[in-house]
């Protein structure tokens, strides 16, 4: 049953590339846009993807995680925010999930974000800034909490990981 529901989100999205073992829960939703998805990745239920986004290797993003734009700018004197056209070229910004990331539930991240290699989100953060790798960072806006490991134990864990 998964190999026909992976063919049918090949047919459906034609932009999307899924690696292999890729999980995912009921509701999520994409929008079209460039979506790789890396291997053993699982994105939970309900997450909401509305911009260009790559999900790296091994990597798990909770149910109701939502990557977002920049909306609407308020700035213009004379335009309702309603019609307001976004800040910046949303279409061009990239948000990189990169491998063995892990982000918790009901988590936000604004689109063109870098959320680096091996590091968590806390559950309810909102990423609007890169994540450093290894890190853990949690809050509105999120912010280091602390390093996962410690600069020897990174050596020492990306080369059993990586080579």
């Amino acid at each position: 049953m998964r190999k026909i529901y992976i063919v049918y989100l090949n047919y459906k999205y034609k932009f999307l590339e899924v690696g292999e073992s890729f999980r995912w829960g009921k509701n999520w939703r994409v929008r079209k846009g460039v979506l790789s998805i890396g291997h053993f990745a699982f994105i939970g239920p309900d997450a909401h993807i509305i911009y260009p986004t790559v999900i790296g290797d091994l990597t798990m993003l909770a149910p109701g995680v939502h990557i977002i734009g920049d909306d609407h700018d308020f700035s213009q004197i004379g335009e309702p925010i309603r019609v307001a056209k976004p800040e910046v070229n949303s279409k061009s910004l990239v948000t990189v999930i990169e491998s063995e990331v892990w982000i918790g539930q009901r988590a936000t991240i604004k689109h063109g974000v870098t959320v680096g290699r091996g590091s968590i989100v806390a559950t309810g953060s909102m990423v609007t800034k890169d994540v450093p790798r290894y890190s853990i960072v949690a809050g509105n806006p999120a912010k280091i909490y602390k390093m996962r490991f410690s600069p020897d134990q990174i050596q020492l864990h990306e080369k059993e990981l990586y080579g």
